[in-house]
């Protein structure tokens, strides 16, 4: 027994000797974060304090937030960043979002800043993904709040969050957990940076799915109650889980939070997050228009965050993350009872109508890369071109099987096989292996090249035509930028319908309806000065050219059955191309 003691009083002696530098476990990284709410008369900040063990160098390089999602000049939200450390100093460096810090090695570091919001008012489309910090509630996604130190964004991290001092009766929930006030967790950079965090007036309900929790975050007035919302965030998981066969994942969370819009506008969207989404909608969202971009945004927790990080440049494979998750997206809210077969077939319509309306349709995949980010237009390219080759795709493994597989076991099959990196090869292969045929020239043809796409014959069921029918194209008539920016009318082109509306270059707007770009059905109402007097024109913006599109449509005289063995084929029933 003493000699036992001896042992372990010079073991704690050496350790004492020891320098830290010898001590620090290089795959031992730490970030702990202490966040206490600052209320003033403007709104709210974050004190937050850092506390991480330094480079073994004695140099630390920080990384500030800086470009996502579009947003760029992000650390703008980081203010008064400084080091407490005794004996550390930091420097800036050429570029705006990194500092260094001069210290001893290893030595452990306490950085402080100040988490504002970087624009005035409340969120609005436009910066809703910046951190939005009021004085009843707080939103932000990682990438827009954390200051770290420069270590591999792959690599794991213990992660600590202490949240001080918030007020008696907010709710917070974040990626890594719900209505705890202190948070710790392992997590690549990576995977913390991209998380949401959310906290204040939050309403927040817990609908588990198959025991495991899933909440759902709500704040704002909607036209539907939080348990339907509710009701429909489970039903989703719950479909989309039993299609992938994966319940791996123990917490989930969605937040849905309202953005603020001139009257008569309308706007929703959102993005797939790290065990979590975020829902941004102007309040007059119904759970209709909710539905779709719900189902779209988990898929995305397979495709592509466990199916692999896309090749960069990621955006030469939106056409699969984005155009086959859209495809999905529809296809398991049908299988989940959510939408009917007729509104899914006339979804196909309208966004074969868009995609045929795509004045940038024929552009290069090397234009996506290039401009998806800066064009709304070809932002929708991909989504599109990757819908109508995923049901393309399934249609022909269906034929070539006898019926016994579809695009399903190929998706699968690449969660099954997942590697670090997804590559368009990996999706190729997959897709042979069930259709028996080397679809790579379909990618090079419909997706590098940008050669227009028809749906194939069969492609939503062997019940289901297609019809070529004609569309007049959107045409607008005038200059939209000009029109929201400066409000008012410029470049209207001669012998359009803006121009036959009595619209003219010069006219000053007072105020209009929304513009729903791409679709001509919807009209156009524009009210000006007319001298002393306002003046309403009203008109659809529709070019007098028709364009030819293919359309869905049952076949003439279907009935009841034709339309059981249809849902059958499309994978309602156990066998997804049930003959």
């Amino acid at each position: 027994m003493r000699r036992l003691r001896f042992l372990i009083l010079a073991l704690a002696l050496l350790v004492w000797l020891l320098p830290s530098s010898m001590l620090a476990a290089p795959n031992d990284r730490q970030l702990a974060y202490t966040l206490e709410p600052l209320f003033h008369s403007d709104g709210l900040r974050f004190r937050v304090e850092l506390s991480f063990r330094g480079d073994a160098s004695g140099v630390t390089t920080l990384v500030l937030p800086n470009q996502w999602a579009g947003q760029k000049n992000l650390h703008q939200a980081i203010q008064n960043l400084r080091v407490v450390t005794r004996g550390a100093e930091l420097a800036a460096t050429a570029e705006a979002h990194l500092k260094r810090v001069r210290h001893r090695p290893n030595q452990k570091l306490r950085i402080r800043y100040e988490l504002a919001q970087d624009f005035a008012g409340a969120p609005q489309n436009e910066t809703r993904y910046r951190v939005i910090l009021r004085r009843d509630y707080f939103h932000w996604i990682g990438h827009g709040a954390w200051v770290h130190a420069d270590w591999p964004e792959d690599e794991p991290v213990r992660f600590s969050l202490r949240w001080k001092k918030l007020p008696q009766g907010w709710t917070l929930a974040t990626s890594f957990g719900a209505a705890r006030r202190r948070q710790d967790f392992h997590a690549s950079l990576s995977a913390f940076r991209h998380a949401v965090f959310a906290g204040g007036d939050f309403r927040l309900q817990l609908v588990p799915v198959r025991g495991q929790a899933v909440y759902a975050a709500v704040r704002g007035i909607w036209s539907f109650p939080d348990s339907d919302f509710a009701a429909l965030v489970q039903r989703i998981v719950e479909v989309e889980r039993e299609f992938w066969q994966d319940f791996r994942s123990p917490y989930y969370l969605v937040t849905l939070l309202p953005l603020e819009a001139p009257p008569g506008s309308y706007s929703f969207g959102g993005t797939g997050l790290t065990d979590s989404f975020a829902l941004f909608c102007t309040p007059n969202a119904t759970l209709d228009d909710l539905k779709t971009l719900l189902a779209h945004e988990y898929f995305h927790n397979w495709n592509a965050q466990k199916l692999g990080t896309l090749q960069p440049p990621e955006p030469q494979l939106y056409w699969f993350s984005e155009g086959f998750t859209d495809y999905y997206a529809y296809l398991l809210l049908l299988r989940g009872g959510l939408l009917s077969l007729d509104d899914y077939l006339q979804k196909h319509n309208e966004l074969l109508r868009d995609y045929y309306f795509l004045p940038v349709r024929a552009d290069p995949n090397q234009r996506i890369v290039q401009d998806y980010w800066n064009d709304a237009e070809v932002q929708k390219l991909p989504y599109r071109r990757g819908l109508v080759l995923a049901a393309n795709w399934n249609a022909e493994i269906c034929r070539a099987s006898g019926g016994r597989h579809s695009l399903d076991d190929a998706m699968r099959d690449l969660l099954q096989a997942a590697k670090p990196e997804l590559t368009a090869a990996d999706i190729a292969e997959r897709v042979r292996r069930y259709g028996g045929r080397d679809v790579a020239p379909d990618i090079e043809r419909y997706i590098e090249r940008g050669e227009l796409m028809a749906p194939v014959e069969g492609a939503l069921g062997p019940h289901v035509e297609i019809a070529l029918v004609e569309f007049p194209r959107f045409e607008l008539g005038l200059d939209f930028h000009r029109l929201r920016a400066e409000k008012i009318i410029a470049g209207v082109q001669p012998g359009s319908a803006a121009y036959d509306a009595g619209l003219r270059d010069g006219q000053v707007v007072l105020r209009r309806s929304p513009i729903y770009l791409g679709d001509p059905a919807k009209p156009v109402e524009i009210t000006i000065q007319d001298g002393a007097e306002e003046r309403l024109h009203r008109y659809f913006p529709a070019s007098r050219e028709p364009v030819g599109v293919p359309q869905f449509a049952l076949r003439p005289g279907s009935g009841e059955r034709e339309r059981a063995e249809t849902l059958s084929w499309l994978g309602r029933a156990a066998a997804p191309c049930a003959r």
